[in-house]
C-alpha cells in the first residue's frame, strides 16, 4: 500500500472553520516526515488512516465521537492510496447526533 493523501475535516485537532478539509498530500514522495509540537495532530493523521480503513482509532472501536473536534458537529476523514497499481479512496464521517457514513471507492482510469 502506497499512501497518496489524507484529508481531515474537524477531526481531532485538525479544525476546519471554513469547512474545507486539511489535506496531507504524499503523492510522489518517497519519504515522509511528520513533525510538530505535542498536540499538533501528528498522531491524528495515523488515527484517520486506521479509522477509515478499519473503524478503529487509538481508543479502539468504541466512542468514535471522541474524534470530532471540540465545538464541531461532525468529523470526516478520507484516505487515498495505491495497491498493485490501483488507486482507492476510503472515507468515514461521524456526527454527534445521527448516523455515521462510510464509503470505499476505486478509481476508474477512464
Amino acid at each position: 500500500m502506497i499512501p497518496s493523501a489524507v484529508e481531515l475535516t474537524d477531526f481531532l485537532s485538525h479544525r476546519s472553520p471554513n469547512g474545507e478539509p486539511v489535506v496531507f498530500d504524499f503523492e510522489g514522495a518517497v519519504l515522509w516526515s511528520v513533525a510538530g509540537d505535542n498536540g499538533a495532530g501528528k498522531s491524528a493523521i495515523f488515527d484517520a488512516i486506521t479509522w477509515t480503513l478499519y473503524g478503529q482509532h487509538r481508543g479502539g472501536t468504541q466512542d468514535a465521537r471522541r474524534l470530532i473536534s471540540h465545538g464541531a458537529e461532525r468529523a470526516e476523514a478520507a484516505f487515498e492510496f495505491t495497491v498493485a497499481g490501483e488507486r482507492y479512496r476510503v472515507e468515514r464521517s461521524i456526527r454527534r447526533r445521527g448516523a455515521a457514513r462510510r464509503a470505499a471507492l476505486h478509481w476508474d482510469r477512464d
